[in-house]
């Protein structure tokens, strides 16, 4: 494949006539690496700059078209911290990928799985400076420069409690939301639960300055949950706490 700096597009040729090509839908700038699945429909791709904004994974189906973004706003929210950046993105299989953070004081690193279809985490583990990995069925063996050697399944569902630190949240009651803007603008919102897991849809909705009410329509379990909200050319995270059903 070969990359085009002006379009942000990614080309890839047939190496067997080199005729045939396939040109991927403009993913943004900063293209790092990229990966193609094992059934070779998906490739995943890293980007990175100079801004949050910039740092993502993009997961592109060469045959639907469907793309999808793994963006650090949504893993820092997941994960109850500022993250430094996202790690190169390696398919497991063709529905799982396997990428690593770390903290900003470079303390903390954490190692997970992202199921695609379900857009969410799979599992993680606390494991620093992961070198090496190997997979067997089910299960990542991680190894670490001190000769550590770790275990992450790729299939297990972690709870993630005592992950949610020093946050603010917005104000939630009877399943409609506070959010306080500093200017005008239409977003698209969406619920996930700390997993990653898609909760509900709430659609695109003009958003003015100062205090804005956002209705979920469902009711909720109790929890922690977090609130998205893409403009389109930015995308931000918040959390809220559901106490009562």
């Amino acid at each position: 494949g070969s990359s085009d700096t002006q379009t942000n597009q990614v080309v890839l040729i047939n190496l067997n006539d080199k005729k045939n090509y396939t040109v991927v839908e403009p993913a943004g700038s900063g293209f790092l690496s990229m990966q193609f699945s094992p059934d070779g429909k998906r490739i995943a791709s890293l980007h990175t700059g100079g801004n949050p904004s910039d740092i993502y994974i993009y997961i592109y189906h060469l045959e639907t078209k469907e793309k999808k973004k793994i963006t650090y706003y949504e893993i820092s929210a997941l994960f109850g911290f500022d993250i430094a950046g996202i790690g190169k993105p390696l398919f497991i299989d063709s529905n799982i990928l396997y990428t690593g953070i770390s903290d900003e004081s470079d303390k903390i690193k954490y190692n997970f799985t992202w199921n695609i279809p379900e857009n969410r985490v799979k599992n993680y583990i606390n494991f620093n400076y992961a070198r090496s990995f190997d997979f067997k069925d089910s299960l990542i063996l991680l190894c670490n420069q001190a000769g550590v050697v770790a275990f992450l399944n790729k299939n297990i569902v972690p709870v993630q409690e005592g992950l949610v630190i020093n946050e603010s949240y917005l104000k939630y009651n009877n399943n409609q939301l506070e959010f306080f803007s500093n200017q005008n603008f239409t977003g698209e919102s969406v619920v996930y639960d700390t997993t990653g897991k898609l909760i509900v849809d709430l659609g695109s909705q003009p958003f003015i300055t100062g205090k804005n009410i956002i209705t979920i329509n469902q009711t909720l379990n109790i929890g922690i949950y977090i609130l998205t909200i893409n403009t389109g050319s930015e995308q931000f995270s918040f959390k809220f706490i559901v106490e009562n059903k």
